[in-house]
């Protein structure tokens, strides 16, 4: 219920950092269409879009789809989080015992998650991220080697210099046309959370998706060859995965080198 209810309150900012509305974060929530301010009924995560049966109990319009979704997926991710941090299974485990540390964490990497989720939401919406975004972004990811302690300096300094070689070196060959600026700077904040070898192990993942999904799309024929796909949402997902299971993906893939030598 957490999550779904940050989930909710993030639909509403990025939409009103989208459309450049007044009041992003006190302001007053109201339909879309018909701009009636709504109420407490209309307001309850994920529940109200069935309750009201998705749409607008003043002007009968249809709640986009998108809503719903975005508070599910918060919601999933907050718990999944909890099991990252909890299970000696994920790569990051904090005892539960230890209120104190457990909360801290819980809260960083949720803040974290939402930061992304959010560059993810616009990307796809308008296909730039917002310099807010990167700002609060990149804030926030400065802190990370010294919250996590799972990553040295060296692992650090060696994901930075990869995504400045890598996502920087396409974007200027390119002159913005493979990449956006946006991209880069987003690179940066992963690269100070994850560490060289998960960062590595997130760009491998972020292409392989993005290359099975522009292939579906361009097969499907709902892009062209010529159409811009946003990139961010990619780099999230490979991001996420990566940190979650960037150290078994890559300790699996060292092992099977080591197998075929």
């Amino acid at each position: 219920m957490l999550g779904a209810s940050f989930g909710s309150f993030l639909s509403v900012i990025t939409n009103r950092i989208i459309n450049d509305e007044k009041g992003i974060i006190l302001g007053k929530s109201k339909c879309p269409n018909c701009n009636h301010q709504l109420h407490t009924i209309d307001l309850f995560p994920i529940f109200s879009f069935f309750f009201i049966k998705g749409k607008c109990r003043y002007c009968k319009n249809k709640i986009p789809l998108e809503y719903p979704l975005l508070e599910i997926l918060t919601a999933l991710i907050f718990l999944t989080n909890y099991f990252f941090l909890s299970t000696p299974a994920f790569d990051f485990f904090v005892e539960k015992n230890n209120i104190t540390r457990f909360s801290f964490h819980f809260i960083y990497l949720n803040l974290i998650c939402l930061i992304l989720i959010a560059i993810t939401f616009v990307d796809l919406k308008t296909k730039e991220i917002p310099n807010k975004f990167l700002y609060a972004w990149l804030l926030t990811c400065l802190f990370a080697p010294f919250i996590s302690l799972q990553n040295s300096l060296i692992s650090i300094l060696l994901a930075l210099i990869v995504n400045f070689i890598f996502f920087g070196g396409q974007w200027l060959i390119s002159k913005g046309n493979w990449l956006g600026s946006g991209d880069v700077y987003f690179g940066i904040g992963i690269a100070l959370i994850l560490g060289f070898e998960k960062f590595m192990v997130a760009i491998f993942l972020t292409y392989l998706i993005a290359s099975i999904v522009s292939l579906f799309l361009i097969t499907t024929k709902t892009v062209t060859r010529k159409d811009t796909i946003p990139f961010a949402p990619f780099m999230s997902i490979g991001t996420l995965l990566s940190l979650y299971f960037g150290n078994y993906i890559y300790m699996w893939y060292l092992n099977t080198n080591i197998i075929f030598i």
